[in-house]
């Protein structure tokens, strides 16, 4: 790892302090997901502005008990690595239901071989190819990682844009 690459130092890092407190006890509260989704996607919009970025889905709050933090880190590097490898579009969808609310970012670039290459993309060790774009390689895992601490488990797939899909879903929380 070059330390002239900020991006990627800036992901090792945070991959590095979250392995480290994996099983430390975290600040847990109920947020509402509609809003964390809304604060990523309106933060990272300007990233690539030749991108179209569009935030779908359910607009009423999906609240789940989390580290808000860490759950923004997940749709952040959900939505960073499809402006890594989007053309033209990206969609961020949030979808909920009873049980699970579920973020879905897709994008239109090149996606992923074959379905093995999608579970794989999870791990760190056999993370998306190397030689694709720049990034820490981490991404993915570190989403893995804060979606499995609240019970919730992760996506991936091709999407209906052509390219790849990535996602997490999460048990919701009864309005009190």
């Amino acid at each position: 790892m070059s330390l002239d690459d900020p991006e990627r130092l800036r992901g090792r890092l945070a991959a590095e302090r979250l392995d480290a407190r994996v099983n430390e006890p975290v600040q847990q509260h109920v947020a509402d997901l509609r809003a964390l989704v809304d604060a990523a996607c309106e933060d990272l919009r300007n990233r690539r502005p030749e991108i179209q970025l569009d935030n779908l889905g359910a607009m009423s709050p999906a609240l789940v008990d989390v580290a808000p933090t860490e759950l923004r880190r997940c749709i952040e590097n959900l939505i960073t690595n499809a402006q890594r490898y989007a053309a033209r579009r990206i969609t961020v969808r949030l979808e909920y239901s009873f049980a699970t609310a579920s973020v879905t970012v897709e994008d239109d670039g090149p996606g992923l071989p074959t379905l093995k290459a999608y579970a794989q993309a999870w791990n760190p060790a056999r993370g998306l190819p190397a030689d694709r774009k720049s990034g820490s390689g981490r991404g993915l895992s570190i989403v893995r990682q804060i979606v499995d601490r609240y019970g919730g488990r992760v996506t991936a797939g091709r999407s209906a844009l052509g390219g790849a899909a990535f996602g997490f879903s999460l048990p919701v929380v009864a309005p009190s």
